[in-house]
């Protein structure tokens, strides 16, 4: 089995990684910049990606389908909130936020996961039974945002990247397509008050992204696989 995980080079997406490695499962990770010892060698390619960047895109699906192996699971996990493209602690509501911060993160949380995606359809449909999870979060489901969550790019990219996911399903009926919420995890994002640490996340993860089966296709699922309840 052949997994590629985005965002390899840190926190969820580095747990990933090696969550997958040790059990047994081939990965490859892309990663913006260098990426630490521990999940170079869990990798069996590193290639580099910008999600922000189309032509990184373009270049990276171009060195997947040379290597030309089967991806068996593709895990968007890569993503960003609006601090990481310059919003404040408080200019980042409907009302304050910058359009160019609010459309980054629809770039790099909806539209890279998509294209990248697409790109790879053929390895994906190589595969026996191949799987896309998209990592995404509650902070896009419009009930739990009526409670919590105050950057409204990022509520609105993994909306998109949820619903995105449900059509990309629809109109790949052989490759099972889910969305799903990692949990509130101990990320740059998450905060150091989140309830779980990234690899308590990972192990719970991966033992829902190896029990999917094409029934789960078109859902958003929580951490542990099941149907997600705001």
């Amino acid at each position: 089995m052949r997994a590629l995980v985005t965002g390899a080079g840190r926190g969820l997406g580095a747990a990933l990684v090696n969550e997958l490695a040790t059990r047994g499962i081939t990965v490859i990770g892309t990663a913006r910049r260098d990426v630490p010892t521990d999940v170079a060698r869990s990798c069996e390619h590193i290639v580099q990606l910008d999600l922000a960047d189309r032509l990184s895109i373009a270049a990276a699906v171009n060195e997947l389908n040379t290597i030309g192996e089967p991806i068996d699971l593709l895990v968007n996990n890569a993503g960003l909130d609006g601090r990481s493209v310059g919003g404040g602690e408080h200019d980042r509501g409907p009302l304050e936020i910058d359009p160019n911060v609010f459309m980054r993160q629809i770039e790099v949380n909806a539209l890279g996961p998509l294209l990248l995606s697409r790109g790879l359809v053929e390895l994906l449909q190589a595969a026996t039974a191949p799987r896309i999870v998209n990592v995404s979060s509650q902070l896009g489901h419009p009930e739990v945002v009526r409670r919590a969550g105050r950057d409204v790019g990022y509520n609105a990219s993994k909306a998109a990247l949820t619903t995105t996911s449900a059509t990309l399903a629809r109109d790949l009926p052989g490759v099972t397509v889910v969305a799903v919420h990692p949990g509130w995890v101990r990320t740059d994002m998450g905060g150091p008050e989140a309830a779980l640490s990234v690899e308590e996340s990972a192990t719970r993860l991966v033992d829902a992204m190896l029990a999917l089966r094409p029934e789960h296709s078109g859902q958003f699922l929580d951490v542990d696989g099941y149907p997600f309840q705001p």
